[in-house]
């Protein structure tokens, strides 16, 4: 009995120092990690690079600080007749509308030049407005077309709606002028504007899309660089894909603001201290 009382101390003994030897294992084999890690981003920065991070981030991160961009237009590296302003804005939380909001003002014009068809000078204004839920609440997009050599007025597309119930609402003016106005989803929108109508030729607008065949987009986001002339700059990379071949890319800084929009149509916005 005497020596079986014996041994129970000794194996507890035992137990405890397996167990501290593991904790010691796993302590080292934790700060080796680190430390591969930390070798790894400072003399392999390239890997590093492409590390994915949530979208909701860096949204988080555009609005907190609510910086305004303004962007200028390039083709090709070099600059074009074109801007590009982006004011972010938290709202306050309002009672009758079920919370704070983050709303996104853009404004801008640009000379869009396609094979075949005249110059034309696109004038835009748009406000987007995302719920505590990231549920787009509203859509406001105005779009103004003339050619490059004619003066206004032109003709001018206004939309506005609200996604989540998928109901749309249009007016068409030239001038002071309402050539067409009406109501529906966009299916039905689609069918029933004819850009020829106003004497628009349908090729300067984006690619048009039968009913229930527009591409579906999506977001991702990750670390990467802005390359400028011969220096880099860290930024955050949040892909808007268009489909499954069309991309546009929009490079956010470490304080939220936006630097470059890169396009699919064959044209960037760089921010107006910046030089590609």
């Amino acid at each position: 009995m005497r020596a079986e009382g014996l041994a129970r101390p000794a194996h507890l003994l035992y137990n405890v120092a397996v167990l501290y030897r593991l904790s010691v294992a796993a302590i080292v084999a934790f700060w080796l990690m680190m430390a591969a890690l930390l070798v790894r981003t400072e003399f392999f920065p390239g890997r590093a690079d492409s590390l994915p991070v949530p979208v909701d981030y860096v949204k988080r991160l555009v609005f907190r600080h609510e910086l305004a961009s303004e962007l200028v237009l390039y083709r090709q590296r070099r600059r074009g007749d074109g801007t590009f302003h982006l004011q972010p804005k938290q709202l306050a939380p309002d009672k009758g509308r079920g919370g704070g909001a983050d709303l996104l003002s853009t404004s801008g014009s640009f000379l869009l030049s396609l094979p075949g068809v005249p110059a034309q000078r696109v004038v835009f204004h748009g406000i987007l407005e995302i719920d505590d839920h990231d549920n787009v609440r509203r859509i406001e997009l105005s779009v103004s077309l003339h050619e490059h050599k004619q003066n206004p007025p032109g003709v001018t597309l206004h939309l506005e709606g609200q996604p989540e119930e998928k109901r749309w609402h249009y007016q068409i003016t030239r001038g002071n002028e309402t050539l067409q106005e009406g109501a529906g989803t966009p299916d039905e929108l689609v069918n029933r504007l004819d850009p020829r109508a106003y004497g628009i030729d349908p090729r300067v607008l984006l690619p048009a899309s039968s009913p229930g065949a527009t591409p579906p987009v999506r977001l991702t986001a990750q670390r990467g660089k802005l390359r400028v002339g011969d220096d880099e700059i860290d930024t955050y990379v949040v892909t808007i894909h268009h489909g499954d071949t069309l991309e546009t890319t929009v490079h956010v800084n470490q304080l939220g603001q936006i630097l470059a929009v890169k396009t699919f149509l064959g044209f960037d916005f760089y921010d107006d201290t910046l030089s590609p």
